[in-house]
């Protein structure tokens, strides 16, 4: 067995240049055999562990690991010794007499000749970093809610002001309450989107999930948004097979979908909006819906910017309104949260963009750990909304 630790040793560390690279790293890097027995450690692991890489060699990750749940361990080897595959995932781990910790770990198989013969590890302590992201959403979360009854007040009253509750009102009055109204609309709808964000970052958010056709939820959004699409002149059309079925919130769903369109009316001022959906041989488990429209793109400069917290195009010259700088963001998370995704397909200035988004199949694997992973976080948080 030693001889066998000492061959894997030399073939995998005994490299000048190698050691040079690893030992001034700044990340905490271990090297391991087959069965995960220590044979490297460079400097940085005592950094974070507060073991010497002496203390560790010839010993298992569990001198400073063995934190998290059992099914969580046996599934990280599953990945990195049977699928060959990297891990890759925020770990909670112990100093050495000194608590937890949190660390953002990547795991990767060494192969050669496409014989498993070790791993490598890398770690970097993010505990400030998520204690941090934890007091600014804390913040949000309580703000919002602090603001959103008053905000409800506010807009209630200014309701009844303009019915006539307290008395007839003139025309003089009418208008500036109206932009009131309009105003604690905007508020209270950023609100709610801060609200949102916190829920889906913390995991506080519920998501209900259900099989559905979402070709039949894509028509009964289209029919709703007859109105504005008719008042902008815009055609709303769909294009090709629709009739999928897709194990997702079907509400959720729905917000993703009038985000997309919502923003396309708003920056349309002509032609149409079309709505298509197909699978796709690399990943047939999804389905991926598109959103095309043929309003004023983006710039390449500003499409960087889309799928940040806060962040928003510059709409000024086309005389756009602007929103909160959330929409797309949380659209993103909610699309993410349900294992698929959300992201821009292609924009042109004065020609138009394509978003697209992606949703599990009913009846796939995707769907099935889908389901037990919301499962597992609606466990962890009782109090999710």
């Amino acid at each position: 067995m030693k001889k066998k630790f000492k061959k894997i040793r030399k073939i995998i560390i005994d490299d000048s240049m190698f050691k040079m690279a690893v030992e001034n790293a700044f990340n905490h890097i271990i090297i391991t055999d087959p069965e995960g027995k220590i044979i490297y450690a460079n400097k940085a692991v005592k950094k974070i562990t507060h073991y010497k890489p002496e203390e560790i060699i010839g010993k298992t990750a569990a001198v400073w690991g063995n934190q998290m749940p059992k099914e969580f361990y046996k599934k990280l080897w599953r990945k990195i010794k049977i699928e060959k595959r990297p891990f890759s995932g925020e770990i909670i781990n112990r100093r050495k007499n000194d608590g937890q910790y949190i660390a953002k770990t990547v795991i990767s198989p060494i192969l050669r000749h496409n014989k498993l013969i070790g791993y490598i590890g890398t770690e970097d302590d993010i505990t400030k970093q998520k204690q941090i992201d934890k007091m600014k959403s804390d913040f949000i979360s309580i703000a919002s809610h602090e603001l959103r009854t008053p905000l409800t007040a506010i807009k209630g009253f200014i309701s009844m002001i303009l019915d006539g509750d307290f008395g007839q009102i003139n025309n003089n009055l009418a208008s500036p309450l109206k932009d009131i109204e309009q105003a604690a609309d905007k508020l209270i709808g950023l609100v709610n989107n801060l609200l949102n964000v916190s829920r889906i970052e913390n995991g506080r958010m519920k998501f209900i999930l259900t099989d559905f056709d979402l070709g039949q939820l894509t028509k009964e959004i289209i029919k709703l948004l007859e109105p504005i699409s008719k008042q902008r002149k815009i055609l709303i059309k769909i294009e090709g097979r629709i009739d999928y079925r897709v194990f997702a919130d079907k509400e959720k769903v729905r917000e993703i979908f009038n985000n997309l369109i919502g923003n396309a009316l708003k920056f349309a001022n002509h032609g149409k909006i079309t709505i298509s959906m197909k699978k796709i041989k690399t990943d047939k488990d999804l389905v991926f819906i598109y959103i095309k429209d043929a309003g004023i793109g983006i710039a390449p400069d500003d499409q960087q910017k889309l799928f940040n917290k806060f962040q928003q195009v510059s709409t000024q010259q086309y005389g756009k309104p602007q929103g909160s700088g959330l929409g797309l963001y949380i659209s993103k998370l909610i699309a993410k949260k349900m294992s698929g995704d959300l992201w821009l397909e292609r924009s042109e200035v004065n020609k138009g963009s394509t978003f697209g988004f992606s949703l599990p199949l009913s009846g796939t694997l995707r769907s099935i750990k889908l389901k037990l992973q919301i499962k597992s976080e609606a466990d962890q948080h009782s109090d999710q909304k």
